[in-house]
């Protein structure tokens, strides 16, 4: 098997483990035996969970950044402006397993001080990714959505969503933070 291939298997194995039994809760071994790999095998790709977890947030990236795309495809009479608020609505509130995985993998940073300085450098690469797609996009705007307390925003409204079950009507409280991050992005666009 080439070794991208391989990586990705490592990972997608990886990502059903965490979903399954928690991030804390899977070894390498445990990766191992799902994967069906040598011990040596596994390591010649990955020397610890923290490698496998970061390649799962890039792809957790990739994804974000996709929806993006798919929204602009699927919604061509939307500015821009109200593709990026649909976009950020969208990822608050997806429930897809790289979704959960990233909050299981926040949750676990605060007691864990190697996935804390993990969650350090995957918020520095999606940073630097989410610049990338801006330039791709032509435009230097929407800066303003990758600061610390708006990520904190984002990720504090994402662990509320995954815990707390909403007895409103969702519609609801969509339009409520679509209207928030609009005020969000009119005061900063100044």
């Amino acid at each position: 098997m080439k070794k991208d291939d391989r990586c990705i298997q490592i990972c997608e194995i990886a990502r059903k483990l965490f979903i399954k039994n928690g991030f804390e809760n899977v070894t390498m071994k445990d990766i191992i035996d799902e994967a069906n790999i040598s011990v040596g095998g596994l390591y010649y790709h990955y020397a610890n969970i923290y490698e496998i977890l970061n390649d799962l947030m890039v792809k957790s990236q990739e994804y974000k950044n996709n929806l993006l795309f798919d929204i602009q495809k699927n919604n061509p009479e939307m500015s821009l402006d109200e593709a990026m608020v649909e976009t950020i609505v969208y990822i608050l509130f997806d429930q897809s397993e790289y979704s959960r995985l990233y909050i299981m993998f926040l949750i676990a940073t605060k007691s864990n001080s190697k996935l804390s300085a993990s969650r350090i450098d995957i918020e520095e690469r999606s940073k630097n990714e989410y610049l990338k797609l801006l330039k791709h996009l032509g435009t230097d705007d929407y800066k303003y959505f990758i600061n610390n307390d708006f990520i904190h925003f984002i990720n504090t409204v994402k662990i509320g969503n995954y815990y707390l079950e909403y007895e409103r009507d969702i519609d609801e409280i969509k339009s409520l933070y679509r209207d928030l991050i609009k005020t969000y992005l009119v005061k900063h666009k100044k």
